[in-house]
């Protein structure tokens, strides 16, 4: 069978314009001449709409949306869209996560999703009620099942929740020719390895060979990396779609000659992947927002000097702007670093000095008996950059970028108010080594960062000779320990036999003490397998053990 698979990128809530998307990309689709053509899941909606859903409007305007796609689409071929539709029992949640299949003018069929995840970031059992029963369909001769997203998630060892059916097994009995998968898998590191593997096993399972269609674009921390492909009854990739890109990936499910992916060809590194899934996320949050110029504090450190030049890729160097806001206590050599790198980056930037200011603060605090010494001293000097920060963003109209790490964010060091606030937090959900190594892949085509803000041991120049290592403990270790307690799961006494007592007891002082900072700051940029946000429900007043 000849198909298209129309990799997407919705907005949420958006039935119009995502009508639009998918009429156009069918409008595309027939210069391939295919039989089918395939869209994400919930297509009409975006993933996910979450309480959206809660406006009746909404879901009427997409099911008045799948009829006039209905109406519009070429009659010569199948076309499958993924949408809500509501459950028409007198019981269960209000309403379905849908596949339609549109043929002659008309919505044909229709199947509901199976396996409905509520782990981590997903919600759908939260909002969906659960289908009951397999599909297969007849299209241009052929049996093609039908399975949206999670559906082919069943496989023990993949995810956490055991699921007590498997639709891609069920679908191993019906004799398919061709089995569909509608998804809106979202992006972290290694991802893709991960669904090829799945699918590939799923192949066996269904006993045919398997087209998935993965949304593309990114909804607040969410990132959808598209990436959509096909495999042979022998488990082979016979067809990929683009990263991080809409794309329309023609394909002839009889194909024997295996595919190679665009990472692969390209060579793509960790480092790669993250740079474009960061500028995606990024370009999708502004333009989604209705926004178009970023502002942040360039201190001259490496994690500002990080999101500046991944925000000049997304949103052009026009419109972004830098602001150094030196106190006594910052260098003459980040200082000079703050303002080479908006040379380099060729983006607007200004400098402006605290000292006055803070002096004032300091005054104003002395009558009411606060020595402005110490942490008091430190978390000062933040909390007034972001009232400039603030003032400036509402004279450019820009959105404020957060500039934080997760290594610092899990070790609560950020000032609430100060360094926690920001639209977006891009770099929220890397190590400080994953900082460093995208400060190495900015600087591949041409120097972006000068080298001395990567050479320079991270500072946040907040007290004389100040180290982050004087607070924390060393990144070395203190990344080891973040990956291992927020995505790893492991537990303080597990990590007392693997690294130094010191900084594992340090580490969960610092951790157990800063949740309540964590769940201030801004939406972090999800890459990893486990973030900072919407998929981690940690309480803020319960027991934290010694």
């Amino acid at each position: 069978m000849k198909v298209v698979l129309a990799q997407i990128n919705p907005k949420l809530g958006d039935i119009v314009g995502n009508t639009a998307l998918v009429l156009d990309a069918l409008s595309r689709a027939e210069s391939e001449r295919p039989q089918l053509v395939v869209f994400p899941e919930l297509s009409l909606t975006g993933y996910a709409p979450r309480d959206l859903l809660g406006s009746p409007s909404l879901v009427t305007a997409n099911l008045e949306a799948l009829n006039s796609i209905a109406l519009a689409a070429p009659r010569n071929l199948a076309v499958i869209v993924g949408y809500v539709d509501r459950n028409e029992s007198a019981t269960g949640k209000p309403f379905r996560n849908a596949a339609a299949l549109i043929r002659d003018g008309k919505v044909v069929a229709k199947y509901f999703k199976r396996l409905l995840p509520y782990y981590d970031v997903f919600e759908d059992d939260r909002y969906f009620e659960a289908g009951t029963e397999p599909a297969v369909w007849e299209i241009a001769g052929k049996r093609v099942g039908i399975t949206i997203c999670e559906d082919a998630w069943s496989e023990p060892g993949f995810i956490r929740r055991a699921y007590l059916i498997d639709p891609m097994q069920d679908l191993g009995g019906k004799q398919c020719d061709l089995v569909v998968n509608l998804s809106a898998s979202p992006f972290q590191i290694g991802k893709l390895s991960v669904r090829l593997e799945v699918l590939k096993k799923a192949v066996g399972k269904c006993k045919a060979p398997i087209v998935y269609c993965n949304q593309v674009g990114a909804h607040d921390d969410l990132i959808f990396d598209g990436n959509s492909f096909a495999i042979n009854r022998d488990g082979v990739p016979i067809a990929f779609g683009k990263p991080f890109e809409s794309d329309l990936v023609g394909l002839d499910t009889a194909a024997s000659s295996a595919a190679e992916s665009v990472d692969k060809k390209q060579n793509w590194t960790e480092a790669d992947w993250v740079q474009r899934a960061l500028q995606l996320g990024i370009r999708d949050y502004f333009s989604k927002s209705g926004a178009q110029k970023a502002i942040l504090g360039l201190s001259g450190g490496i994690d500002s000097a990080v999101v500046a030049g991944l925000a000049v890729n997304a949103l052009g160097k026009a419109n972004v702007y830098g602001v150094s806001l030196p106190s006594r206590h910052t260098s003459k050599e980040t200082r000079a670093d703050a303002a080479a790198l908006a040379r380099n980056l060729g983006i607007e930037f200004h400098e402006v000095s605290m000292d006055g200011v803070y002096e004032q603060y300091r005054a104003l605090l002395s009558p009411l008996g606060v020595n402005a010494n110490g942490l008091i001293d430190e978390n000062l000097q933040p909390r007034i950059r972001m009232i400039v920060l603030m003032a400036l963003s509402q004279k450019y109209g820009a959105l404020v970028l957060n500039t934080s790490n997760k290594s610092e964010i899990a070790c609560g060091y950020a000032t609430l108010y100060g360094d926690t606030a920001g639209a977006l937090a891009v770099l929220g959900d890397l190590t400080k080594k994953r900082v460093f190594d995208l400060a190495h892949k900015l600087n591949e085509s041409k120097q972006m960062i000068p080298a001395s803000i990567i050479e320079r041991p991270p500072s946040a120049e907040l007290r004389p000779d100040q180290k982050d290592e004087d607070s924390l403990p060393p990144y070395s270790v203190l990344d080891a320990l973040v990956t291992e307690v927020v995505e790893n799961g492991k537990d303080q006494q597990t990590l007392l036999r693997s690294y130094p007592k010191e900084h594992v007891e340090k580490f969960f002082q610092l951790y157990r003490g800063s949740e309540f900072k964590r769940q201030q700051l801004a939406p972090a940029l999800r890459v990893t397998p486990r973030a900072f946000g919407r998929g981690r429900r940690i309480p803020l007043a319960s027991y934290k053990p010694l």
